[in-house]
């Protein structure tokens, strides 16, 4: 019972330890938030235009608002694909790039604002 009681505390004391360490910090860079918020941001909009295109008493004007997000979420496809392989190589997109897909994502509806 005294060996049980003797682990438990060290057990105790090694989880006490490992929460005690200092936080390191975010290694988050502001491109890579950018980029999650814009990959965020288009799979919602998909499931909106995918939801909307599979059901059967769709409006013709929500088969309008799909055919819209559809051409948009086409165009924007490469631009955040281009955007992320920058990123991933540790470069910075420009203003320019992130500007065009702000644009388009948000003419469909995702309100994004640039933090």
């Amino acid at each position: 019972m005294r060996k049980f009681r003797i682990i438990g505390i060290i057990m105790a004391l090694f989880l006490l330890a490992g929460c005690a360490t200092p936080n390191q910090g975010s290694t988050i860079k502001p491109a890579e938030l950018t980029l999650t918020q814009f990959e965020a941001a288009y799979v919602a909009q998909w499931h909106d235009a995918y939801t909307m295109a599979t059901d059967p008493s769709i409006t013709p004007a929500q088969r309008e608002v799909v055919r819209v997000k559809k051409e948009v979420l086409t165009k924007a496809r490469p631009l955040i694909d281009a955007y992320g392989a920058v990123v991933k190589i540790g470069g910075t997109p420009t203003l320019e790039q992130e500007q065009a897909i702000y644009e388009l994502l948000n003419s469909i509806g995702a309100g994004l604002t640039r933090q």
